[in-house]
């Protein structure tokens, strides 16, 4: 056989080798995989499997778990267009969007409800002092406010144990509200009573005692272990500047436009 022959053979075989390969990143594409030059190590493995593997490429080193990875950040989703990277992102963040938004709502739940216990803190005492003008009358609301958290902070804790702590907290804050407007029901159509100041404190002092605790125990299930201590103290935070500021210093500037008025 002549070299010019030789020479003609090779290049038919070169030619036929291309198109062969045209034709299977064709097929690639068809079947949703990348095109052989974005393949990354899948790009030959793919291309043999659908157009057949030589007889010198039939040992195959597995890939490491490294290469895995890293093509995969190639790769794209035929629906989505978008990586398998991104995708796997994405899908990591949404649990923590979701938990952020948890402990915001238990933060701004703990602020509201900090600030209705400074308004009673502040409220209840004088209204005991209007109806009795008694100073034992003060320190009798103090007490029964005080004293659920002696009573019942035990069984509050087995409570929010057993039960959901959401609704839980949810549940005590609707009743504490309603409470406290019968009250003022009961005060405005002049049926004025020590003894009905004393029962309403208590029942807002059980309350008071549940929702802490639920909101304590809540805590560690929404907030990582290394943001805990932060999330304690910014409801910690919250919670002192609703009840012993924005509680009180509402009710102050509200009696001072009804005298002044």
């Amino acid at each position: 056989m002549s070299p010019a022959h030789e020479r003609s053979r090779a290049g038919r075989g070169t030619t036929a080798n291309v198109e062969t390969g045209g034709t299977a990143s064709r097929r690639a594409l068809q079947l949703g995989y990348p095109p052989s030059g974005h393949g990354g190590l899948f790009g030959p493995v793919i291309r043999d499997l659908l157009i057949g593997a030589p007889d010198d490429a039939c040992q195959v080193e597995l890939p490491t778990r490294a290469a895995i990875v890293q093509t995969a950040s190639t790769l794209y989703d035929s629906h989505t267009g978008r990586s398998l990277a991104a995708l796997t992102t994405h899908g990591a963040a949404s649990p923590v969007r979701r938990a952020n938004r948890a402990f915001q709502a238990v933060l701004a739940a703990a602020a509201m409800s900090s600030v209705g216990d400074g308004i009673r803190t502040a409220a209840l005492p004088l209204l005991a002092l209007f109806i009795s003008h008694s100073p034992l009358a003060v320190s009798g609301v103090a007490l029964a406010g005080r004293l659920p958290w002696f009573v019942t902070a035990f069984l509050g804790g087995v409570i929010a144990d057993r039960y959901d702590r959401r609704a839980l907290m949810i549940l005590v804050d609707s009743a504490r509200g309603i409470a406290m407007a019968g009250l003022a029901a009961l005060v405005l159509t002049g049926a004025r009573s020590l003894l009905i100041v004393y029962g309403v404190a208590f029942l807002i002092g059980v309350g008071s005692t549940l929702f802490d605790l639920a909101a304590a125990a809540m805590l560690p299930e929404i907030v990582p272990q290394e943001r805990l201590g932060r999330a304690n103290g910014r409801v910690f935070t919250a919670t002192l500047l609703g009840g012993d500021f924005a509680g009180p210093t509402h009710v102050k500037v509200t009696l001072g436009l009804l005298s002044a008025g």
